[in-house]
């Protein structure tokens, strides 16, 4: 099953638990936008989008259950209901980043998380990171980013935010969830509305 196959199992299987879909449309194509802009930049170049997308996807599904924990809800959900066409390793990854895009963070000392190989624990940590950025420049869940462009200088990325409205919400949001990104990569993160001509 080929990967935009396997993607829309997990569009399925959000559909079933998440009655507004556009907060996650949002995040995963802001997620994908943010991995694709820092491969260019020499920054995760072996990694690639797919799980990173289904966990976009799938990150508020533990909603459906209860708010103060849908982190670790949408985990359960996706363990429990499982996805066409993904091993078991691999839906077991998708339901760590959805787990740590928010609070806990991929650590040893996480069950879930010490059964993944080293190379899928380094996936996990790669998606929770942008994962949590993505989300935090969704964080009035309007929509209102409509594009990211990033500029490296030195151990700094600057993220201009492109929208024809105010991003303040948004760069807050990002603000408050950028500090595991930075931790993963040893660069400081700024985010700025940027107008285009």
């Amino acid at each position: 099953m080929g990967e935009k196959n396997r993607l829309k199992e997990a569009v399925k299987l959000r559909d079933r638990f998440e009655k507004s879909r556009q907060h996650s449309d949002q995040v995963r194509r802001l997620a994908k936008s943010i991995l694709k802009k820092l491969k260019k930049r020499g920054l995760f170049c072996e990694e690639k989008s797919l799980y990173l997308e289904a966990g976009a996807l799938l990150h508020d599904i533990g909603q459906s259950v209860s708010a103060r924990q849908h982190h670790r809800h949408s985990r359960d959900i996706i363990l429990r209901e499982g996805l066409a066409g993904f091993k078991k390793k691999e839906l077991l990854t998708i339901a760590c980043i959805a787990k740590f895009h928010r609070r806990e963070l991929p650590r040893h000392s996480d069950a879930d998380f010490r059964q993944l190989p080293a190379r899928r624990q380094q996936t996990v940590k790669i998606a929770t990171a942008i994962l949590r950025i993505a989300d935090g420049l969704d964080r009035s869940h309007g929509n209102i980013v409509q594009k990211v462009r990033i500029r490296r200088k030195k151990d700094i990325l600057t993220f201009d935010l492109i929208s024809q409205y105010s991003v303040l919400t948004e760069i807050w949001g990002a603000l408050r969830k950028k500090e595991y990104f930075e931790d993963l990569t040893g660069l400081r993160c700024r985010f700025q509305a940027f107008e285009e001509n």
